[in-house]
């Protein structure tokens, strides 16, 4: 997948994790089921999670394969350590 295309395909799911966003914060407003809430609580996790990973493939596939044909091992390494050890507040 190109870039274009991880974009297009980006910004489409990130709208889809808009909507579930506000459909969360309207269960939660009308007092619905807890477990209802969390399930689709989970559902937008999954679809950042989905959206996570096709920017990570297409990053492994143009950045990083670029940097690395110009001889850029080292930070490359730092960059891919920095991504897996990662975790927000």
């Amino acid at each position: 997948m190109g870039e274009e295309e991880v974009k297009r395909k980006a910004l489409e799911d990130i709208r889809r994790c808009h909507k579930k966003f506000k459909q969360i914060e309207s269960m939660i407003d009308n007092s619905e089921y807890c477990t209802d809430i969390i399930k689709k609580v989970r559902e937008l996790q999954a679809a950042l999670d989905r959206i996570s990973h096709v920017v990570l493939d297409c990053h492994l596939h143009t950045c990083l394969k670029s940097a690395i044909r110009r001889g850029e091992e080292e930070r490359i390494f730092d960059e891919i350590y920095e991504l897996l050890t990662y975790r927000p507040e």
